[in-house]
């Protein structure tokens, strides 16, 4: 899986996020916006933490995914 991660978006290879807000604590950032899934659009939250070097995200109150790695630039 991956994902690019921006200061207001965050996209991966079904999905695609545009945030009008965004905080963050520690290593946890959370973000509040709009999500299109194919041809859905909601309005959502997604939460990303780095743990390890490794980030793991989820959508609302759905399960984690990952910990994916951070690939060089």
């Amino acid at each position: 899986s991956t994902v690019i991660v921006e200061p207001l978006g965050f996209s991966g290879e079904d999905f695609h996020c545009d945030f009008t807000s965004v905080a963050r604590t520690g290593d946890t950032v959370r973000w509040r916006g709009t999500c299109t899934f194919g041809v859905d659009v909601e309005k959502t939250g997604l939460t990303a933490r780095l743990s390890g070097g490794k980030l793991s995200y989820r959508f609302d109150k759905q399960g984690w995914n990952g910990p994916l790695q951070r690939c060089p630039r």
